[in-house]
């Protein structure tokens, strides 16, 4: 076994030199490992042994966490590719043995497709701005517009409301089906029939 010096730092050091031991010298024969590491054990007390049996312990828990995420990782990731291998083979009958698609095919139709979604993208982004200029236009042009024949009564209920207040006319909304107040439902005419 190779020599060394004797260790009077605290016991993970020991720990780990032994570990460290067993991983350095694979071509040392299990016997003599086993030997120097009694040697080595027997000159520790027993705190040391202890302090270093948690240790282990504790890395022990942490690998095997570690372990069972990555196995957990794995299971995933491989019935995520039954998934993808099974929709590849149901596109494939889909599209026939004439059209299969290579590689070149695919890059270019993605290509395509992005640049696709990116007009879309740009396109929808113009009308959204339309949209919001126009709503800005109708709030200000709603406001200072006058109705022609607003002094008129509608015949079938709209919904809206005229409330006299302070001389003017102001126009609310009331819940559907509430109707006006005159006990007709909404849509109702206030035309007499007849």
């Amino acid at each position: 076994p190779p020599s060394l010096v004797p260790d009077t730092s605290p016991s993970p050091c020991r720990v780990e030199l032994v570990q460290a031991l067993c991983l350095s010298f694979p071509e040392v024969g299990l016997s003599e490992l086993v030997a120097w590491t009694r040697q080595h054990v027997s000159q520790m007390n027993r705190a040391e042994l202890e302090d270093g049996l948690l240790h282990l312990q504790d890395e022990n828990l942490v690998l095997k966490e570690f372990a069972c995420k990555q196995e957990d990782r794995i299971k995933r990731l491989g019935t995520k590719l039954l998934k993808l291998t099974h929709e590849r083979a149901q596109v494939e009958r889909h599209l026939g043995t004439k059209a299969r698609w290579s590689g070149r095919d695919l890059e270019e139709s993605l290509e395509e497709l992005q640049e696709r979604v990116w007009d879309l993208e740009r396109r929808n982004e113009g009308l959204r701005s339309h949209l919001l200029s126009y709503k800005q236009q109708l709030q200000l042009y709603g406001s200072r517009h006058h109705w022609p024949y607003g002094y008129v009564q509608p015949r079938v209920d709209t919904g809206l409301r005229q409330v006299h207040s302070a001389g003017r006319r102001v126009t609310e909304r009331h819940p559907r089906g509430e109707g006006d107040g005159s006990g007709q439902g909404v849509g109702e005419s206030t035309i007499p029939r007849g």
